[in-house]
């Protein structure tokens, strides 16, 4: 009768826990790197709504150029009144964001909401705001 030789078998379980240490520490190093750049790619576009509503919506810019900007940015206007005050407003739902690990939340969900003061005939009143909120977080 053979015997397992103790130094093989070290070996064999050494190579084991390398190679379960490198497959789960680089997959949690890439939903790392995955998660940094969905996320500089989430805050470059509210830097970029930012900037572009700010220098193509200006004080006055009529509700055409308000509808146009909102189109061309992939997002669907609302004109509402809210007590005396009215507002064009709309939003983009971005996904992928929970695992990121930057809040604890039910949804993968972030909203990018652009919202502008108006007059009654859609006329740009007050500078644009862009502003940005994770869903179901706590």
């Amino acid at each position: 009768m053979k015997l397992i030789n103790p130094t093989r078998v070290l070996l064999v379980l050494a190579i084991l826990v390398v190679a379960a240490i490198g497959y789960f520490g680089f997959g949690s190093a890439r939903m790392h790197w995955l998660c940094e750049q969905r996320k500089a790619a989430f805050d470059a576009r509210v830097e970029q709504l930012k900037h572009d509503s700010a220098s193509k919506l200006g004080v006055g810019a009529n509700k055409e150029r308000v509808v146009r900007f909102f189109q061309q940015n992939g997002i669907i206007p609302s004109f509402e009144k809210f007590h005396d005050n009215n507002f064009a407003r709309g939003s983009i739902v971005v996904h992928g964001m929970k695992d990121c690990g930057y809040l604890v939340c039910d949804s993968d969900a972030a909203v990018i909401g652009v919202e502008i003061e108006v007059d009654a005939a859609g006329a740009v009143t007050a500078p644009p705001r862009v502003i940005t909120t994770y869903t179901d977080c706590f």
